[in-house]
């Protein structure tokens, strides 16, 4: 039987075909793990998934919880790299109740640094900036408790410190950010890790490229260096990688203006991910080489290149839409909406207009501050009174007279225990789905979004569920779940009337949300 600790330290170490070697002679959960890793390295994360859930199942058939939270902690971290966020919730959840029963142990901490990571990553899609600070200090809190009895430069530590300056970073905290991301570079290329040490350089660049967004001078530039130094370690082993690094230096070429040099760094990602039939990945380089266009069209007075850029950004977002990938089509449009206002006034105001009253902007912060940018460069919006009042009103949501009658009798046949139901429609709630495998009892509604039937992950933009005590306040689990939703979350209570519900964002906010009748819906509808 193969060293699988002495392979493990030789993947660190970038000795792949020592471990290709020996691949056919692994075996069990340490071969699936190793298989996992050796895979992940090279940029195959779906056949990464495959082995760390093949992992997963031995642990269980073993019942080995260590085991299962080790390959938990794995799933969730490549999930959220990968842009297999279906996956996450399903994972999040079974490591919870795992963590709660293993002690004392690596796994716990690969845990811990897994969910800080997926804090991390939603950040972006919280409306509430103070509830997104209010995470990230309890992730860096998880983080000090994750390191506690790691051994310095072991991944593990490592991974932690990267993921640290990921959240410092979300904080505004630049220069610390820069400390630990610094440090744990140093750390992984003297223990010799050299792709743990081309991961922090990539998330170093990533902090230039804000920081320089900040205004701060010459962060650009090392922007670069970072993406440049990663982009030799990945080279030839992971392709992906080599996408990713090649669309930030795109971006940050861009920043400088250097707008042959940004087309020619993104029209390289957009190959490697169409060779990779990344489709999601080729969206986000369209949208990227889309505003290239705006700004040479811009620059030179060329009315043909902001053309050009328009029909770009108008083909990802059909791969967007297609994905139903909402945060990326708001955005997407918001770049539309800066190439309207440089062909004319009229057509950016018809386009601005649209956005504000039909997409709900307002919900994600990076595409909120990038329409700002766009509308302060055209100084006469700030005084025109419609635009002011549709920046400063929040957004508004409804649901069908339809749908409330059925949660109602739905909420009255399952008393005296709890209800529940996926919600599907967005800000036009108008439909409701019964989850196959779910339990409930007088106080609890518990289901998994994996469907054991289907094979597939669920995904809904909410939940509703009842509460038979009589009052609509959300527990602190109800909390914790409607996080995992990017709409609305309705708790109807007993009596189970129209006057005996409420309506609560992803941040467990109150919202207004207004009924309305069928017939209304298509002038409020905003997916169409």
């Amino acid at each position: 039987m193969p060293d699988t600790e002495g392979l493990t330290e030789a993947l660190n170490k970038g000795r792949i075909e020592e471990v290709q070697d020996k691949l056919d002679s692994l075996s069990g959960f340490h071969g699936e793990i190793i298989r996992g890793e050796l895979h992940y390295i090279k940029g195959e994360y779906l056949e990464a998934v495959r082995s760390f859930e093949s992992a997963l199942k031995i642990a269980e058939e073993e019942g080995n919880r260590r085991r299962q939270l080790n390959a938990v902690y794995r799933l969730i971290f490549l999930c959220l790299k990968a842009g297999l966020r279906r996956k996450v919730g399903e994972y999040l959840g079974r490591g919870d109740s795992l963590f709660q029963r293993v002690r004392n142990s690596e796994e716990r901490s690969g845990f811990l640094i897994s969910h800080a990571f997926a804090i991390s990553q939603d950040i972006g899609f919280i409306e509430s900036e103070k509830f997104s600070e209010e995470l990230v200090k309890g992730a860096l809190q998880e983080l000090k408790e994750a390191e506690r009895g790691l051994k310095r430069g072991s991944p593990l530590h490592l991974r932690a410190g990267l993921v640290r300056g990921i959240l410092l970073e979300q904080m505004g905290e630049w220069g610390k950010a820069e400390a630990v991301l610094k440090e744990r570079e140093e750390l992984a290329g003297k223990k010799g890790y050299i792709f743990f040490r081309g991961e922090i350089l990539e998330e170093r660049g990533n902090l230039h490229l804000r920081r320089g967004e900040e205004g701060e001078k010459g962060q650009f530039e090392e922007a670069v260096k970072a993406y440049s130094d990663a982009l030799e370690i990945f080279n030839g082993i992971n392709r992906d990688e080599e996408g990713v690094l090649h669309s930030g230096m795109g971006d940050a070429a861009y920043a400088l203006q250097d707008y042959d040099t940004a087309l020619e760094h993104h029209t390289q990602a957009l190959e490697i991910f169409e060779e990779l039939g990344y489709i999601h990945g080729r969206g986000l380089e369209l949208a990227s080489i889309g505003r290239v266009h705006l700004r040479i069209g811009e620059k030179e007075g060329r009315t043909g290149e902001i053309k050009k850029g328009i029909r770009i950004l108008k083909e990802a977002l059909r791969i967007f839409k297609k994905l139903d990938q909402r945060h990326e089509i708001v955005l997407t449009e918001v770049y539309l909406i800066d190439g309207y206002f440089l062909l004319s006034r009229e057509k950016g105001k018809k386009a601005l207009r649209k956005l504000l009253y039909n997409r709900p902007v307002k919900r994600y912060q990076d595409c909120y501050r990038e329409l700002k940018k766009v509308v302060f460069r055209e100084e006469w919006l700030r005084e025109d009174p419609e635009f002011a009042e549709a920046f400063e009103k929040p957004l508004s949501r409804y649901i069908t007279l339809k749908l409330m009658g059925e949660i109602i009798q739905s909420a009255k046949r399952g008393h005296p225990n709890e209800f529940g139901a996926l919600l599907h429609g967005d800000p036009v709630i108008n439909r409701m789905e019964f989850v196959p495998d779910s339990s409930h009892g007088r106080s609890t509604f518990m289901f998994s979004l994996y469907n054991r039937y289907s094979g597939d992950y669920m995904t809904a933009d909410g939940v509703v569920h009842s509460h038979p005590s009589g009052s609509a306040l959300p527990s602190k689990a109800d909390l914790t779940f409607f996080g995992r939703f990017p709409g609305i979350n309705i708790i109807i209570a007993f009596p189970y009337t129209l006057d005996s519900w409420a309506a609560y964002d992803r941040n467990g906010n109150r919202v207004k949300v207004q009924i309305v009748d069928e017939a209304d819906t298509d002038k409020k509808d905003r997916n169409g």
